[in-house]
């Protein structure tokens, strides 16, 4: 034991005391102001979840109408193509009937026009 005087240490002690007091009210400040920030930063974490489900959602959605626009076009093409084989059918069709006309009118010319004018090639009512 320390043979000092009483009255000298227990002013150092209340000074330490004292000193001890203020660290703690000061950790307790810091330890209300980091609350406050963890409170704060739970909400801001829980806001920017709030938005990445929210732009999540918008993909998904958007996903969704390019899968369904893609099977629409894909449908639209496949009617495109028959249309456009039909059309090819048509058009051999024409051709075809087009070319029985010119050879039955060809035909028809040919019956009449006369024999003698036939070997000359000259068509009927043509200038000779």
């Amino acid at each position: 034991m320390t043979h000092e005087p009483l009255e000298p240490r227990v002013t150092a002690l209340e000074r330490e005391a004292a000193s001890t007091r203020e660290i703690a009210e000061d950790a307790h400040a810091d330890a209300a102001v980091a609350r406050a920030l963890a409170s704060a930063a739970s909400r801001e974490v829980g806001e920017v979840h709030e938005h990445l489900r929210a732009h999540t959602k918008v993909l998904n959605a958007l996903r969704e109408t390019q899968l369904e626009q893609g099977q629409k076009i894909d449908r639209l093409q496949a009617e495109f193509f028959g249309f456009k084989n039909e059309m090819v059918g048509f058009e051999r069709e024409t051709r075809g009937g087009f070319a029985m006309l010119a050879a039955g009118m060809q035909h028809i010319t040919m019956l009449l026009t006369p024999p003698d004018e036939r070997s000359t090639g000259s068509m009927p009512g043509s200038p000779s």
